[in-house]
């Protein structure tokens, strides 16, 4: 029974090995599923992207704005953060309410429905994070 159960297992394994790869050959990488966490990092990274752009073209930058991108490790305390930074760095800009609304609704279209789980929390979202960062041209707001 325990054999029976392993040649179910590998057959299952060597599968979906085979359908990841099929996919990969028909549509490229860029359609192929990525993580839930992974793709909440990517988004809080472009995210990021359109708030330091908005700050730069506002002439509101400091010494403050460039620490939501010199974290060592992208957990998700520090995704967090960062999400929680650019709310509050938004809300309290000195322009007027229409680039606001821009940059707000720009930032709600990319925001992540699902949270990074519990299990997984402490894992390191570095990459994930500056590859949407750097995946985004400037945006002007």
């Amino acid at each position: 029974m325990i054999v029976k159960n392993m040649m179910i297992i590998k057959q299952t394994k060597y599968r979906k090995n085979l359908k990841v790869l099929y996919t990969f050959m028909r549509h490229g990488i860029k359609n192929m599923s990525v993580e839930p966490n992974e793709s909440f990092a990517e988004k809080v990274g472009k995210i990021a992207r359109i708030y330091v752009d908005f700050k730069q073209n506002n002439d509101e930058t400091d010494n403050s704005l460039s620490d939501i991108l010199t974290y060592s490790k992208y957990d998700r305390e520090k995704l967090r953060f960062v999400v929680k930074r650019v709310g509050l760095g938004i809300q309290l800009s000195k322009i007027n309410d229409a680039k606001k609304d821009l940059v707000t609704q720009q930032i709600s279209k990319l925001q992540p429905k699902e949270e990074i789980e519990d299990v997984v929390a402490s894992r390191d979202y570095s990459y994930f994070f500056f590859k949407g960062y750097y995946s985004n041209k400037e945006i002007e707001a």
